[in-house]
């Protein structure tokens, strides 16, 4: 009967201890996948800025390489402006920053840093990336080498994103081992179950003593 009894209080001891550790790292897992969540949302908006300025690419070099045969147009046809219906480059890259790159940027850094962010990491990345994208808006008029540094720029914030998705696993069994709470829990059952194993042997050898002097 004794040790049925024990057993019982063992059985109830880890089941309290388990219900709450498990608990504690669901949430630990979910602030965590939470705060991964809101990044990739933001990298999913930088895609509207690689986009852009992959366009502007196409744009630049097609202007480069189409500038010699307007010249040569114009000395055939000094009329050519007139005869022909020309695109406003200008016009149209002004409508792509408008509508695609400033949008994008606002998307991105329309935030201050949330509080939704806890690791050090995370905010490290987010600031990193805001900092970033807002200087594509002082761009005011693109060349080749502002668009590559550009690029270039996305392309080392991207690798960093997945670089924390990465070592998402890693992270989160850190967070477990300094986590406060189950700390505390651990060192609270261990005490009570060390102390319930002295009693228990205690208890014991006063029991065989009082079998022997009876």
């Amino acid at each position: 009967m004794e040790n049925i009894l024990q057993n019982l209080l063992i059985g109830i001891l880890g089941g309290i201890y388990s219900s709450v550790v498990v608990s504690r790292v669901f949430l630990i897992y979910a602030k965590l996948q939470e705060q991964l969540d809101y990044l990739r949302e933001k990298f999913y908006y930088m895609g509207s800025l690689t986009a852009f300025f992959d366009v502007m690419e196409i744009i630049l070099k097609t202007v480069s390489d189409s500038r010699e045969e307007m010249r040569e147009n114009i000395r055939c046809n000094p009329n050519y402006y007139k005869d022909e219906k020309l695109v406003n480059i200008d016009d149209v890259i002004c409508d792509l920053k408008t509508e695609i790159l400033d949008k994008g940027i606002q998307s991105v850094c329309g935030d201050p840093v949330p509080i939704i962010l806890k690791e050090k990491e995370y905010i490290k990345l987010y600031t990193e990336t805001r900092d970033s994208v807002r200087k594509f808006s002082e761009i005011k008029k693109f060349t080749f080498k502002d668009v590559d540094e550009c690029k270039k720029a996305l392309e080392g914030l991207r690798i960093k994103y997945e670089k924390c998705e990465k070592k998402r696993n890693v992270l989160f069994v850190k967070l477990l081992f300094g986590d406060v709470i189950i700390i505390i829990l651990s060192v609270a059952f261990l005490l009570l179950l060390g102390a319930y194993i002295y009693l228990s042997c205690i208890i014991h050898r006063i029991d065989r003593w009082r079998r022997k002097t009876a």
